[in-house]
């Protein structure tokens, strides 16, 4: 009878980043990101998005599962579920606002704890964690340093989008595994078609 092909297992894809909030870049990152996995994966591709609306992102991107990015008790259990987390873009990382360490795992928190408890959560649950096409600071208090080389060392792979970002990870002692200097994903994004923009502009 000879061998049956075993179907391709599924990629269940978690995609965090300040998604669902509105945000103009954001979004259009986050088209970029699944275009993208969509592209290289096919029909393997299962995206989960953690996003702070989902009705939003649902018409936003397509209907695409979600989960809110401020419950950090779903955020786990999203993260223990997933075969890769996709962590960024945009410039998540920096410290314009106070940076209480102690709220890194409470709800709801936004700012940077809200961010670095991904990849935290993503090594304590033994998942895959990709730093996505970030841009990193300012980074001005030695404690978001301090956290940021933490969270930061343990994940699996990093790509910012400036070579500043990269020179001011290693300043905070992010080390042992390459820092690579990409772009923007949003430099790839297809444009619309100019009748597209006419009516837009309309």
């Amino acid at each position: 009878e000879g061998h049956r092909s075993v179907p391709a297992r599924p990629h269940r894809i978690l995609f965090t980043g300040y998604f669902g909030g509105g945000n103009l870049g954001d979004e259009a990152i986050l088209s970029v990101q699944l275009r993208q996995f969509r592209g290289a994966l096919e029909s393997r591709f299962e995206p989960v998005v953690a996003t702070v609306d989902a009705s939003l992102t649902k018409r936003l991107h397509g209907g695409v599962e979600t989960v809110p990015f401020f419950d950090v008790r779903v955020l786990s259990a999203a993260i223990g579920a997933s075969d890769l987390v996709v962590w960024g873009g945009g410039g998540l990382l920096q410290d314009h606002w106070p940076v209480p360490a102690e709220e890194l795992f409470l709800d709801p928190r936004g700012d940077l704890p809200a961010y670095l408890r991904v990849p935290m959560l993503a090594a304590a649950r033994g998942r895959p964690c990709m730093v996505y096409g970030q841009g990193v600071g300012p980074l001005t208090e030695p404690e978001s340093r301090r956290l940021v080389g933490l969270a930061l060392s343990r994940v699996d792979a990093i790509t910012v989008r400036d070579a500043a970002s990269a020179e001011l990870l290693r300043e905070c002692g992010v080390t042992g595994r390459p820092i690579l200097t990409t772009a923007d994903p949003v430099l790839s994004m297809r444009p619309a078609s100019a009748e597209r923009g006419r009516a837009l502009l309309a």
